[in-house]
């Protein structure tokens, strides 16, 4: 019986994280974008994603990494183009704008 109750945990866990993969495509004018210095990740909020605090977004990547998002993100606001976003969870998988 201990087993099965393991199981159905994990795989209710697994559902759970699955469920809160997805992409979003917007105007980030309405974002705000964070770095943190204590722990070094770039943060967005504000957006459409349901499930994370203040529509919260991180993006746990490489310096190289972050400094494309944040640079990608500011040039969008400017030219007012979309960003796409391919996330897990609350974190950043993928990221491109629109031409």
């Amino acid at each position: 019986m201990g087993n099965a109750k393991i199981i159905m945990t994990f795989f209710l866990f697994i559902t759970a994280v699955a469920a809160r993969a997805g992409e979003i495509n917007e105007n980030p004018a309405s974002w705000r974008l964070q770095n943190y210095v204590f722990n070094d990740n770039v943060q967005i909020f504000f957006t459409s994603v349901a499930g994370c605090q203040y529509g919260g977004l991180t993006l746990f990547g490489t310096e190289a990494q972050k400094d494309r998002f944040w640079s990608l993100v500011l040039t969008a606001k400017t030219l007012q183009k979309n960003v796409g976003i391919h996330y897990t969870g609350c974190s950043i998988d993928d990221f491109y704008m629109d031409g």
